[in-house]
């Protein structure tokens, strides 16, 4: 089978499908039939199972070549088909694509030309679906990670609630042990207080004056004595008289000592 002529792309017109009436003209020209699914909707070259242009398919169903269509996403960020905006985490590579048989010769061609749309629809269907359920794989783990990572931030803001809560509560236990403590302190300094008031009013019983007549007392006793040895000096028989009287005790009227009344 003579080879396929060079396909020329006009990077000019956006719409990058405009080389592919040639492409169908070439084949026909070759005696291939053109088979939907097997070459890129860029490039229109045929994928290569076992080399770097391998079938790549987005999550619209278009298919194109894994280079082609990482270089198309990157400059324009849309399908090559239907220009639907994608990523170039929307792209799925299909390693073990549908096998495709082409048969040679005119009669063949005029066999499948009429038909070309019907047999292609199984193969279609048959790429769609693996495109399909690994679209739905990738969809459903997506959706684990995102439901571990959403329980694994519901777990962190439980921990952090929690923690929040204990410094709380152990705020709270240190404020009411300083208080308690304040509080035993000023009962204490309250009692030290009253037990040296009480000890003064035991030291001192008279605090308004009656403790202190005891040198006016030791004055008037002296004065005394002073004026007994005179009497007895002068007069002895009244002296002795009075020795043989008892002593005058001294008289205590509403706490208040007065000094002894004089005799004779």
């Amino acid at each position: 089978m003579p080879g396929s002529p060079p396909i020329e792309i006009d990077d000019d017109n956006d719409e990058e499908g405009a080389g592919r009436p040639q492409s169908a003209a070439a084949n026909e020209q070759n005696g291939a039939a053109p088979v939907m699914g097997s070459e890129c909707m860029i490039c229109l070259e045929p994928y290569e199972p076992d080399g770097e242009h391998k079938l790549a398919v987005l999550a619209c169903g278009h298919h194109a070549g894994k280079p082609c269509l990482q270089r198309w996403i990157r400059d324009r960020k849309c399908c090559p088909t239907c220009r639907k905006r994608a990523k170039a985490s929307h792209i799925i590579v299909i390693y073990n694509p549908p096998t495709v048989v082409v048969k040679e010769g005119a009669a063949a061609m005029e066999a499948t030309k009429g038909a070309a749309a019907p047999g292609g629809d199984p193969q279609r269907e048959e790429m769609l679906q693996a495109v399909q359920r690994a679209y739905s794989k990738a969809q459903q783990e997506a959706l684990k990670q995102a439901a571990a990572k959403e329980q694994s931030e519901r777990e962190a803001r439980r921990q952090a609630e929690a923690a929040e809560r204990s410094e709380r509560e152990a705020k709270r236990l240190r404020l009411e042990l300083q208080e308690a403590q304040r509080q035993m302190a000023a009962l204490q300094q309250q009692q030290q207080q009253t037990v040296q008031q009480q000890q003064q009013h035991l030291q001192y019983p008279y605090p308004h004056g009656g403790g202190g007549n005891a040198p006016w007392h030791a004055s008037q006793q002296q004065t005394q004595q002073q004026q007994q040895q005179q009497q007895q000096q002068h007069n002895p028989q009244r002296s002795m008289q009075q020795q043989q009287q008892p002593p005058m005790q001294p008289t205590h009227v509403s706490g208040v000592l007065l000094p002894p009344l004089a005799t004779g």
